[in-house]
């Protein structure tokens, strides 16, 4: 049971001096049995300032402090599978953000409920679930998204499907199974934003001719005017008999639902005292029994809850000026306390920072570097080589500083999760094309280079879209283990580097295999092709560089191994890839050197190269076992599998385009 939870009954108890508490539906919560009223009022137009009042606020996450805008834009990928979703409001398709949405859900539910945003991968679930698609047949396609209004029909059946596929093991449920479960989720997730204010909207009745029936509006006050007066509050229930106790048992009603659905992960509030003191921000649920229980934090709590109620009041005048006073309000509270606690200083940064998009920036340029490159090959355009450097460049800087900027909101290396690896190995990657293409210019490199980084950049976006949906960040809390600076700056960014090295040499293998066919028609026709013969060169180049970091960073590792577990190495599956890179590196590089292999069977093994870099990267996180089975990525098995039937294909085309022993040697 949370702290919270026992302070709640107690601070109840006090509110009431003894009277009796029953539980009951908290009286102005959403209900999702209930039918929306969406429509009854017009849209707020949120203005833009009253978005970046509520993206500004800091909150406390998944082991640290945040902004908003952050929280929102990961909780809207896990459930949209996108940070910007197309709505319909007041008649009219708009395109917004996360925090637009969020200001909807938060201060406008109903209308959210209308909105597209439920990610459905396969409607064969809804099907099953009870839902009738034939009337969806010309607006919704297979896998497409719902409004919360158009699932609410099913949300009951759904969630018990999701409860009987969650009791299976993860290896016994069908694909339908498991996309049950993945929707009721986001339903979860979803019903949680949307209701994270309603114990504040809740309404309690007041008793006709007591001084709470002034400050209500429609025989009813809301939670927090009574939280603003609470010795007054106690009077009234204690002279109202059986009409007090029933004002009692809605209050504990809307007590016990601001501890079920007062969005735990929504700690919006810092206590007064300090980090070692009191590491754990305040939720909603938290903030109502700081005030109820006279807490040491209940002088910044009361007047915190009276600023998000008169935001509730301005939302519900569709006052948009009024809701951002009240968020302003909030955040004038806060923000002072936050950073007295010396955890305010990076929340600004890292809403510019998510606002900035610098990855997605970042690919848009090495997809024109790869179509400008590949279309200088052109006869008569090779001037378009000079516009695919200034594309790849562009895109190096964005990719490289938006690395070393969550480097600075991290306090941290570049790589502390898997999904941090992508980002870094296309840094990298792109890097080590740009210095081949530098010392060859034949554009090939370059060209390379950039689709290398593209794939690598799309690859963490699907890393990124599961980080979102398994804790809601991608700047997680570390593992103990792995929260060294020293150790994460030097074992896992070398490695890594070998893991690039290997990649970009299986690319330029494979695109010396694939162009091996035309350039024997080309040279058997008197023609010399240079610069076949000098991907070759540089496919040796890199893979003996990747041979150096791999093996630098495998025995850091080790070293590692040795000052966190006490033993150098234990056999462990990481330990094991790694080691498997570094010896087949070898034995690349000593065939090559021993004249065993020519230029043909450098580019067989250096394919082989590529399923081994991505069976360590990737596959032994797979296994369930050994001490980096926390890697598990969900459809990874599926994808490597691809990667090494592709890979088998690759070399059964190289063997008969090649015809092993002649021409290109062994």
């Amino acid at each position: 049971m949370r702290p919270s939870s026992i302070l709640l009954r107690v601070g109840a108890g006090l509110l009431v001096a003894g009277g009796l508490l029953l539980p009951a539906t908290a009286a102005g919560a959403t209900d999702p049995s209930e039918p929306s009223t969406s429509g009854a009022e017009p849209p707020i137009g949120w203005s833009e300032a009253t978005a970046e009042a509520l993206e500004a606020l800091p909150l406390q996450h998944g082991g640290r402090v945040k902004p908003l805008r952050t929280w929102a834009d990961y909780k809207l990928l896990a459930i949209a599978n996108a940070r910007k979703v197309t709505v319909e409001r007041g008649g009219e398709e708009l395109k917004i953000d996360a925090v637009q949405w969020a200001l909807d859900c938060f201060f406008d539910p109903d209308l959210a409920a209308t909105y597209r945003v439920v990610q459905v991968d396969d409607w064969d679930v809804l099907r099953a679930a009870g839902v009738d698609l034939d009337g969806f047949q010309g607006t919704h396609k297979k896998r497409d998204r719902w409004s919360y209004e158009q699932l609410r029909p099913v949300r009951d059946e759904l969630m018990r499907r999701a409860q009987r596929a969650q009791a299976k093991a993860t290896d016994e449920r069908t694909r339908e199974e498991t996309q049950t479960l993945d929707l009721a989720l986001k339903i979860r997730s979803l019903e949680g934003v949307m209701g994270a204010l309603d114990p504040l909207r809740a309404g309690i009745s007041a008793p006709s001719g007591t001084p709470l029936a002034d400050l209500a509006v429609d025989g009813r006050v809301d939670l927090v005017t009574i939280l603003q007066d609470l010795d007054t509050f106690r009077e009234v229930l204690a002279g109202a008999g059986e009409a007090g106790q029933q004002v009692a048992r809605q209050v504990a009603a809307v007590m016990e639902s601001a501890e079920a659905s007062a969005f735990h992960e929504l700690a919006l509030l810092p206590p007064v005292g300090t980090v070692s003191e009191e590491p754990e921000w305040l939720d909603l649920g938290d903030t109502l029994v700081a005030v109820l229980s006279g807490a040491r934090s209940s002088e910044l709590a009361s007047p915190a809850l009276d600023a998000l109620g008169s935001a509730l009041t301005g939302a519900s005048d569709r006052d948009d000026a009024a809701v951002r006073a009240g968020l302003e309000r909030f955040a004038g509270l806060v923000e002072p306390v936050a950073d007295q606690r010396g955890e305010l200083g990076r929340v600004g940064s890292e809403v510019t920072f998510q606002k900035q998009q610098l990855f997605t920036k970042s690919l848009v340029a090495f997809i024109l570097a790869f179509l400008l490159g590949a279309l200088s090959f052109l006869p008569g355009v090779s001037w378009l080589g000079k516009g695919a450097w200034g594309a790849a460049s562009m895109g190096a800087a964005a990719l490289v500083g938006g690395i070393a900027w969550r480097c600075w909101l991290n306090g941290r290396p570049p790589i502390t999760t898997l999904y941090e690896t992508a980002p870094f190995i296309g840094a990298c990657g792109i890097l080590l094309a740009m210095g081949l293409e530098r010392l060859q210019r034949q554009r090939v490199a370059l060209t390379a280079g950039s689709a290398f980084t593209v794939a690598v950049l799309f690859l963490s976006f699907v890393l990124e879209k599961q980080d979102a949906a398994a804790s809601g960040d991608s700047m997680k809390s570390l593992v103990a283990v792995l929260d060294t600076n020293f150790w994460l700056s030097t074992h896992v960014t070398t490695v890594t580097f070998g893991y690039c090295a290997g990649l970009f040499a299986w690319l330029l293998a494979t695109v010396w295999l694939l162009a091996l066919p035309f350039v024997r028609r080309i040279e058997a026709a008197g023609r010399k092709v240079t610069w076949h013969s000098s991907l070759i060169r540089s496919v040796y180049g890199v893979v003996v560089f990747g041979l150096l970091f791999s093996l630098v960073g495998t025995i850091l590792g080790g070293i590692w191994a040795n000052y966190s577990w006490g033993r150098f190495w234990g056999w462990d599956p990481k330990e094991n890839g790694a080691l498997v890179i570094v010896l087949w590196q070898l034995v690349i590089v000593h065939a090559r050197l021993g004249g065993m292999i020519k230029d043909l069977g450098m580019a067989l093994l250096t394919v082989v190269l590529g399923s081994v870099v991505v069976f360590s990267w990737f596959g032994v996180n797979q296994l369930g076992v050994g001490l980096h089975s926390y890697g598990f990525t969900t459809g990874a098995s599926t994808a490597i599998t691809i990667c090494h039937w592709t890979n088998a294909a690759l070399v059964g085309f190289g063997l008969l385009a090649g015809r092993l022993g002649r021409g290109a040697g062994k």
